[in-house]
């Protein structure tokens, strides 16, 4: 292969592959998109910003306060600690953006293990591009790209009361992209280390004249530098700031209902088209925290999304949900309303999430999320809500 081909090939995957949230919005919203003197920056790992289970997906991605289980890895680390379950596993998979990639998926894998006052918790996702071909100017062929990526987290929570707990995860993050050009292979490698720092708290409470549990929560997640590449622009972790509230009322012996919403930003500089600052050298964490004062204020509002969603439970085995998650324009996946159900039986729990195909401009129409939870060992809380540690 010529060296200045490869570079060349190198840099258009690197682009391609982390901006495709950026490059896809532009796409599907060109013709509603306002002309802002703002635009987002370029997005490293993009994947590790989507929710991988189907509960919270079929709640409109509101998972930041939700009842606690082992899938809050994903949404609110924290949370795994008020898991009424000593050891849990979850798996996930759900094609991804169908409508633009046909063989693009999600795979997770969650595990944690809990006595009430502390857990820990580990997951790993693998993301598949697929086949992708990509071809020059001309439109000739230049090769066969098969991108994916993969991410590794570790998670500790611990509770500092009986109502409150903090959770801390480390994870490592991994590209790859191999390109078969003309008979020859090449291949190209990123990686990146990526936190999460998270909060969770829950009160007993009355709502409506039915004994109610409310929560709030929060995660910053993905808190990492920005890279740069060959031709020295800056790509950013898909920094993100979830808080989120829920409330699950008892409405008798047999039913529970609960409702959850969400807000989420992207905590990563905007780009000036017009000005010749740099945020790539805005400095980490400044560039994380100049995320709030960047744009105008207006803008800055804009660029919040809204998630809310509903569970209603029966004898703690079948569930019904729905829900609905805005995002602003510039977001690849766009808003889109939300459905689920699920089924427990003894130590498994079966969800389904799915996204209805009336959307006829969001790539995420007709999308099917799945996912597994087994369950084991329930956990006796004592007075204070604590029982023997590890």
């Amino acid at each position: 292969m010529n060296p200045k081909a490869s570079t060349k090939i190198l840099i258009l995957l690197t682009l391609v592959f982390s901006g495709f949230y950026t490059t896809s919005a532009q796409n599907l919203n060109s013709d509603k998109q306002s002309h802002s003197n703002y635009t987002a920056t370029s997005i490293n790992f993009p994947f590790m910003g989507i929710i991988p289970d189907a509960q919270t997906s079929s709640m409109g991605e509101a998972g930041v306060a939700r009842l606690p289980d082992v899938n809050s890895l994903n949404v609110n680390p924290s949370a795994i600690v008020f898991s009424p379950h000593r050891l849990s596993f979850g798996l996930s998979h759900n094609p991804w953006l169908n409508r633009l990639i046909k063989d693009m998926s999600l795979s997770y894998f969650g595990a944690s293990l809990n006595n009430g006052k502390q857990a820990i918790g580990l997951s790993l996702r693998y993301f598949a591009v697929g086949e992708t071909v990509f071809r020059n100017e001309e439109a000739v062929l230049l090769g066969m790209a098969h991108p994916r990526e993969y991410a590794f987290d570790f998670t500790y929570a611990r509770k500092l009361s009986p109502d409150f707990a903090l959770g801390a995860t480390i994870r490592y993050v991994q590209s790859r992209l191999s390109l078969n050009e003309q008979g020859s292979a090449m291949q190209a490698t990123a990686a990146a280390v990526a936190a999460d720092v998270s909060a969770y708290l829950r009160k007993p409470a009355q709502l409506f004249g039915y004994p109610a549990t409310v929560a709030a929560g929060i995660n910053l997640s993905n808190i990492g530098p920005s890279t740069r590449t060959d031709s020295n622009e800056p790509i950013y972790l898909p920094t993100n700031l979830h808080i989120g509230t829920s409330a699950s009322l008892e409405v008798d012996d047999l039913s529970q209902l609960t409702f959850a919403m969400d807000l989420s930003k992207m905590l990563v500089p905007a780009t000036r088209p017009n000005v010749s600052e740099d945020p790539g050298h805005v400095g980490f964490p400044a560039g994380m925290w100049s995320a709030f004062s960047d744009q105008p204020l207006i803008e800055e509002l804009k660029a919040i999304s809204l998630s809310f969603g509903m569970d209603y439970s029966f004898k703690q085995q079948f569930s019904i949900r729905a829900g609905y998650q805005y995002a602003p324009q510039g977001n690849g996946t766009g808003s889109y309303p939300t459905l689920g159900a699920g089924f427990r039986y003894h130590s498994m729990q079966l969800d389904l999430a799915y996204l209805p195909g009336t959307l006829e401009k969001s790539p995420m129409a007709n999308t099917l999320k799945i996912s597994l939870m087994f369950n084991f060992g329930a956990l006796a809380q004592s007075r204070h809500g604590y029982i023997s540690p590890f």
